[in-house]
Formats: C-alpha cells, sequence, structure tokens
C-alpha cells in the first residue's frame, strides 16, 4: 500500500526572506505585491498586518515593517530545491502548491516508522528556518488536508484508518466561503457530519466537488498524487553527521556515479546533463551542473569530471560550510536512437540543441526521427524532469546545409521581427535567443542562433553570422512546419 506525507510551510515566503535577510523572527516582514500585503511573518501579523490591506496602511499599523517585493520564481526555485533536498529520506518527493512538499513514503519508512521520519524532517526545516506541520495518510490528498487543518504538528492517519480525516473541520475542503457558511448554520463542522449525512443533502450544500474531494481523502475515489520534482535516475547520499571532508565528498561522488550509471543502463538511456547538489547543514546547496557534449551512461566519465568541479568548490568552503547530503540528478536524457540521431547531424545542430536546453528548466528527451526527420526533441515540463510528460513538443531538425534567409531585424537588438524563406515572408511573432554558438572565423563576435515562432504557430530556428564592416548574414537551420 502507497503511503503519503505532506509538509506544510505556512511562512514559507517571509520565511525565506528572513534567511535570505539574515533577520530574526522579532523583525514584522511582509511580502508586496502591485501594493497590497500578500504574505506576512509571524511579527507582522502580531501587530496587526493582515494579507490584502495596503501597503501604506501595513506601515502605520507596525512601524519598522519591512516590505519587500518577491524576485520572480524565487520562492518556487527554493521550493523545488527543498524538494530535492528531501529525497535524502524518501524515494520521490514533489513541490505541493506554492507553500508545501508532497512526500511518497512508499518503502522508505526507517526504524523510527513514520512519526521518526517525519519529526526529523520537520526539526531540520525548523533548523532551516521554516515552520512547518506534517500529515501522513493512504492518499495525497488527506496527506494535505491532516498538515493543514489538524491540531497536532504531526497528524498521521494508519493504513486503513479513516477517522483522522474524519474529524478534521470542513474548511479542509477547500470551498467558497457562502457555502462553507451554509455548511456551518446547518449543523456540520467535521467532514465525518459530512459523510454521514444523505448524500443530495450534502451536494446541495457544498457542491458536487467538494463531495469528490471528501471521497479522495477517505478513499473511495482514485486520486493523482503530486508529481515528483526529480527524474527516476537520481540517487542521494546522505551523512550521520554535517561534513566538510573533501574525502567524504569524493567517496559520495563515487557512490552516485555507480548508482545513477547502473539505473541508465537498466533503462537503456544515457544522459547529457547531470546535476550534483551539496547541501549544506543549514539549508543552502551549492549546485555543480554538468553538461557533456555526448550522451553518456559511462561511470568513470561522470565520476571524472564531477570530481574536477567537486575539488573546485571545495577551494571555496571552510568548517561553516558542512554539507549533510549529497544528490546526482540528471535532467537531459537520450534514448539510444536519439544519441545516434544526434550524433550524426551536422555540427551546428548538435551545438544548437546544447543551448537550447538551457531554456527549458525541465530539460529535454531526444529521439531518433528516421529519414525525413534526424532528431526529435521533446521538452521536459520544469516539475516533472525525466520520464517525459506526453506533452511535448517535437522539433524536426534537418542535418542539411543552412539556408539563406532575409531578415529585418530589430533595430535595438538585433532579434528577428520578418524573415523570408523560400520565397515566403513570416512574421516572428515570438524569438528566444540569441544562443552563442561559439564558433565562426571572427571570435569576438561568434555567430548567434534565435528559436522563432511565425504567426502560424510553426517554429524555426535561424542562425546570425556577423561580418566585419557588413550587416550580418542570417539562415535556416531547420525547423517544425505543418505538412
Amino acid at each position: 500500500m502507497r503511503r503519503y506525507a505532506s509538509i506544510w510551510l505556512p511562512r514559507f515566503r517571509t520565511d525565506r526572506l528572513e534567511r535570505v535577510l539574515g533577520v530574526d523572527g522579532a523583525s514584522p516582514i511582509a511580502v508586496v505585491e502591485a501594493g497590497r500585503i500578500v504574505a506576512v511573518n509571524r511579527a507582522a501579523e502580531l501587530r496587526g498586518v493582515a494579507e490584502g490591506v495596503a501597503e501604506t496602511e501595513a506601515t502605520a499599523l507596525a512601524p519598522g515593517l519591512i516590505t519587500l517585493p518577491e524576485r520572480r520564481g524565487a520562492a518556487s526555485k527554493e521550493l523545488r530545491r527543498l524538494a530535492v533536498w528531501c529525497r535524502r529520506f524518501v524515494a520521490a518527493s514533489a513541490v505541493e502548491g506554492d507553500d508545501g512538499l508532497s512526500l511518497d513514503l512508499s518503502g522508505a519508512v526507517p526504524v523510527g516508522g513514520e512519526e521518526g521520519l517525519l519529526r526529523e524532517v520537520l526539526a531540520r526545516l525548523h533548523r532551516f528556518g521554516f515552520a512547518a506541520t506534517a500529515g501522513c495518510a493512504d492518499n495525497a490528498p488527506a496527506s494535505w488536508a491532516l498538515a493543514r487543518f489538524a491540531e497536532s504538528f504531526i497528524a498521521i492517519a494508519r493504513a486503513g484508518d479513516d477517522a483522522p480525516v474524519r474529524a478534521l473541520p470542513i474548511d479542509a475542503l477547500r470551498i467558497g466561503e457562502p457555502a462553507l457558511g451554509a455548511m456551518k448554520r446547518a449543523g456540520f463542522h467535521r467532514l465525518g457530519d459530512i459523510d454521514a449525512a444523505p448524500r443530495e443533502t450534502a451536494a446541495n450544500l457544498a457542491g458536487r466537488r467538494a463531495l469528490r474531494r471528501l471521497d479522495e481523502m477517505l478513499g473511495r475515489r482514485i486520486a493523482a498524487a503530486p508529481r515528483p520534482s526529480t527524474s527516476r535516475h537520481m540517487a542521494v547520499a546522505g551523512f550521520d553527521a554535517p561534513q566538510a571532508d573533501r574525502a567524504e565528498a569524493i567517496g559520495a561522488v563515487r557512490t552516485l556515479c555507480a548508482a545513477v550509471s547502473s539505473s541508465l543502463r537498466a533503462e537503456k538511456e544515457s544522459a547529457r546533463r547531470f546535476v550534483l547538489r551539496l547541501f549544506h547543514a543549514d539549508g543552502r546547496a551549492s549546485e555543480i551542473i554538468l553538461h557533456h557534449v555526448a550522451a553518456t551512461a559511462d561511470e568513470d566519465v561522470m565520476r571524472d569530471r564531477l570530481l574536477e568541479r567537486v575539488e573546485r568548490v571545495f577551494e571555496k568552503l571552510d568548517a561553516a560550510d558542512a554539507f549533510d547530503s549529497v544528490s546526482l540528478d540528471v535532467d537531459w536524457i537520450e534514448t539510444q536512437g536519439g544519441e545516434r540521431a544526434l550524433a550524426l547531424a551536422g555540427a551546428d545542430i548538435r551545438r544548437f540543441v546544447t543551448q537550447l536546453e538551457s531554456r527549458f528548466q525541465g530539460g529535454l528527451r531526444l529521439h531518433g526521427g528516421g529519414a525525413r526527420c534526424g532528431v526529435q526533441v521533446e521538452a521536459v515540463p520544469a516539475m516533472t524532469k525525466a520520464p517525459v510528460a506526453s506533452v511535448a513538443r517535437d522539433f524536426r531538425l534537418q542535418p542539411s546545409r543552412p539556408e539563406p534567409v532575409a531578415v529585418i531585424a530589430d533595430a535595438f537588438n538585433w532579434s528577428p521581427l520578418v524573415f523570408t524563406w523560400r520565397g515566403a515572408t513570416r512574421k516572428v511573432v515570438r524569438a528566444e535567443g540569441p544562443f552563442r554558438a561559439d564558433d565562426g572565423a571572427d571570435a569576438s563576435r561568434p555567430p548567434e542562433l534565435y528559436a522563432v515562432d511565425d504567426e502560424r504557430g510553426e517554429r524555426f530556428w535561424l542562425r546570425r553570422e556577423w561580418r566585419q564592416g557588413a550587416a550580418p548574414s542570417w539562415f535556416l537551420l531547420g525547423g517544425e512546419v505543418s505538412q
């Protein structure tokens, strides 16, 4: 039977800022968007500052209030990093909303049991500066509700026991305030009250969607679990005590490379991008990203190149940077057919695929595409990484000779606006780039690459070559066109 745990970080956005600013919890802090407060820490809440109030009103209520805008994507990036960190405890982890983590506990429970594992996770998160509660149940929706609405910091519904879920307040159904108020006035205060009532009566008050959510929590309806935030080829090594020893890190890297290599070979896959993370005892992480020109599953290749980078990292570390776990993940996976097709493609195509990979947070996966289509590239959703989801975009890379095109470019940044290819003029509605090709005769201005979409939704790859004393030349490398 599968078991899930949910970790709720109720003040994640402000806790994160306290860590960044290096201030304690006594300083009132609020996150501001469009002139309004969207998140507050405990100190600000005690001074009367609440979410939704204007920034000017908040500063009047709490003199000394620190108001900060949040850098776009910073909080979600930190949450994803915590999800990866959780892999030292469990087999799979995922981001859950914008303030939580979901852990798959199946087959990963230590000697101390589920409660002992969750206590260890919460204790470490508290040391990192994050307030947290946890819930554990047979399905993800029930664990989510227990973490957020149970009265204890750790709420566990044992296998086959839904009594703790039935005891939760009806707020766990996440329904609108009018329906919630009507149900409470009608005497429904716990989830068990709703389940004991006639189905039609409950549906009229709460709505069919709320009843479906209740059925998921009670295990009567299959519920989808959050998608893992890491790949199936990830490996983690943890230490009983924080380490700052180079030898320990080297030993961990060797072990991780062997595990990842074995996993890739078992699936007859290889990878071009590897991410090694050293998780420090204070919650920070040192990240080493290794791009490999040719896809590989060779343990020796991974180990040798990663150890070079680890040596550089240790040159900057001191005793305060001790780490308690190390992880190795891959996020650009190739099947054997894709690896061979890319090897047969032209140098420009291989180089551009490498540059394109940086534009997709989830990474890429390659497939052999046959005679008409040299390589097919699938973009992996950012939270999915590998294995690749079915909603992927298919690029038809043509390893033939680049074709000249006439381009009208923006006078400010030289981004292509309109181009003419084979007698047809196409308007560019979106351009990604430039990506540096790092070749060409003029080393001071290497060629640059763009991925562009036209008004018909077709995608093309353009290459710009600079010429001294003349306008740049443009070439079309390939693209995806309708048949």
